[in-house]
């Protein structure tokens, strides 16, 4: 069996990435001058590629706003509205609080992901000696 192997690059985020695809069929139909699987197989590592590199979905609160009532309702309409008015807003301030919480843990993993690169730099490159900074 005459095995014919193709190289591909993608370019993810600005990275170039080798994607190896094998063609196992002796007959040429992924060496042939159409080469019809392998633009397939490559237009489908784009797509691919675009979805894994898409950013997280931003979050939405789900939180339903009461509709006021009409002027002129009775008393037990008003405060079934004004009850509705706090769970509304408890629903928007539960929203809000859990997503402080979730971006100051984020900024705190950047804070030390930015602390081990500092300290691998002053550890391991010895960046003052070896990479005098500003360039002269």
């Amino acid at each position: 069996m005459d095995l014919a192997s193709h190289a591909i690059r993608l370019d993810v985020r600005g990275h170039t990435v080798p994607v190896v695809g094998i063609c196992h069929y002796p007959t040429g139909f992924c060496t042939g001058s159409d080469g019809l699987l392998m633009r397939c197989l490559a237009v489908l590592l784009v797509f691919l590629a675009l979805f894994a590199a898409a950013d997280v979905a931003v979050p939405v609160h789900g939180c339903t706003a009461p509709v006021r009532p009409a002027d002129g309702v009775d008393e037990q309409t008003w405060e079934g509205f004004l009850a509705a008015v706090d769970a509304y807003r408890a629903c928007i301030s539960d929203f809000t609080d859990s997503n402080r919480q979730a971006s100051d843990a984020h900024g705190a993993a950047a804070n030390a992901a930015i602390g081990d690169w500092n300290e691998f730099v002053r550890d391991s490159l010895n960046v003052s000696e070896d990479f005098p900074w500003p360039p002269e």
